[in-house]
């Protein structure tokens, strides 16, 4: 039977050794990306295999997943560096709430043996020496108008080594095609329609839609092999949606069997298989004869589980805001700001909260970060405290008033009077 359904079976030992001696490997967007989120000893880890193979002109990368990887670079460049500020301000507001809440006990006044300035003293010159080591290493990442070593190390790796573009008539097919693969939930990319549907990148002077830019890769892929003919592909992605992998009772048996049967009926090709960077990693270690420290595959493990958390939180944040956005055409529900809205949880998800719409505000950046930082809260009635004025609400908006009460007792911080 294996002959006959080949996708419905996983790679012996031995063919997957053979496979890693002779293929081409092909990469999506986001594993170049996460070499900017890697720690150093990983990235320089990954970087070798990928000298490696370059060397042995057995690399290649789809257009799609260049342009993808241009066209986000900077966001996570800029992202990895905001990660500094962030973290003070978590420090800042942990140490200021400890404060404020040893101060509201007046143990100073009320008990003869409890000394809280002792504690903070402590507290408060662990925190300055952890920002002292912020501080350097900040000085020390890379920012958005540095020279970047990252893109210019995969852009030696990848000379001459980068797909052809499709033709205007040729993504406007894919279009075409995309959205009847998607209606019918066959992969890959019908997972990305709902999270990046009305969103563009202009190439070229084309409008190219974010939702079909994982069919854009895999249509590249199926022509580099037809037209290339290589003895075997391996297709390393970090994107772990469920049009790309197989999922039984939660766990990932491997690549969709649709895929691994399209690569062989519409290019002839039945040495092909899909892996995520951890695997990658863990396999050329083992087949390719390139020492990898242990570390560095955890390291790779551990950054592509929070992708993914991160990934599925965003999902669902985008979800919940296309429908305030429909309910309130993209204005902020304090100022009427238009554009450039923000999903905000009422109660923090980090405190438990829900991403549903009782316990979502539609908000310009800047009331979503105050809102956040406990600066105003809203009553039972909608009016504002610590603001004028009150919360705009569309009647098919329930908001949750328990989520409204948590708000107002755990995160709004009441004006201090004498």
């Amino acid at each position: 039977m294996k002959n006959l359904f080949p996708q419905f079976y996983r790679l012996a030992d031995s063919e997957l050794a053979e496979l890693f001696k002779s293929a081409v490997f092909i990469f999506d967007a986001n594993m170049l990306l996460h070499l900017y989120r890697y720690p150093k000893k990983a990235r320089d880890d990954l970087l070798r295999i990928l000298v490696g193979l370059s060397s042995e002109n057995r690399l290649w990368l789809p257009y799609q997943s260049a342009l993808e990887f241009q066209s986000n670079r900077l966001s996570v460049i800029s992202d990895q560096r905001e990660k500094y500020g962030k973290v003070n301000t978590v420090i800042s507001d942990i140490e200021s709430r400890l404060r404020k809440e040893l101060d509201a006990l007046e143990l100073r006044k009320r008990h003869s043996s409890i000394d809280p300035d002792i504690l903070l003293e402590e507290i408060s010159a662990s925190f300055n020496k952890y920002r002292a080591q912020l501080t350097q290493l900040e000085s020390e990442q890379l920012d958005v108008h540095h020279e970047d070593s990252i893109r210019s190390e995969i852009e030696k790796l990848f000379a001459e080594r980068i797909g052809s573009p499709f033709s205007s008539e040729e993504i406007e097919g894919i279009f075409k095609e995309g959205a009847v693969r998607y209606k019918a939930k066959r992969p890959p990319g019908y997972a990305d329609e709902d999270e990046k549907k009305g969103t563009y990148i202009i190439d070229r002077g084309m409008y190219v839609k974010r939702e079909f830019g994982d069919l854009i890769v895999w249509k590249e892929i199926l022509q580099f092999i037809k037209g290339k003919k290589p003895q075997g592909v391996i297709f390393v992605t970090d994107d772990n949606k469920q049009d790309w992998w197989l999922r039984v009772n939660g766990k990932t048996v491997g690549p969709r069997p649709e895929l691994l049967s399209e690569v062989f009926s519409e290019a002839g090709l039945s040495n092909f298989y899909i892996y995520n960077s951890e695997r990658f990693m863990s396999l050329a270690s083992q087949h390719l004869g390139i020492h990898v420290e242990k570390d560095s595959i955890e390291q790779v493990k551990t950054i592509s589980s929070e992708r993914v958390k991160l990934g599925n939180r965003l999902y669902k944040e985008n979800r919940v805001r296309l429908h305030l956005v429909q309910m309130y055409g993209d204005r902020c529900q304090i100022c009427s700001f238009d554009g450039a809205s923000e999903a905000a949880s009422i109660i923090p998800v980090s405190e438990g909260g829900a991403r549903v719409l009782g316990n979502t505000l539609l908000l310009c950046p800047n009331h979503h970060k105050t809102f956040d930082r406990g600066a105003f809260s809203v009553n039972d009635d909608f009016t504002l405290l610590g603001l004028d004025g009150s919360l705009r609400v569309d009647q098919n908006h329930e908001i949750s008033v328990d989520s409204l009460k948590f708000h107002r007792e755990n995160v709004y911080r009441r004006p201090e009077t004498d």
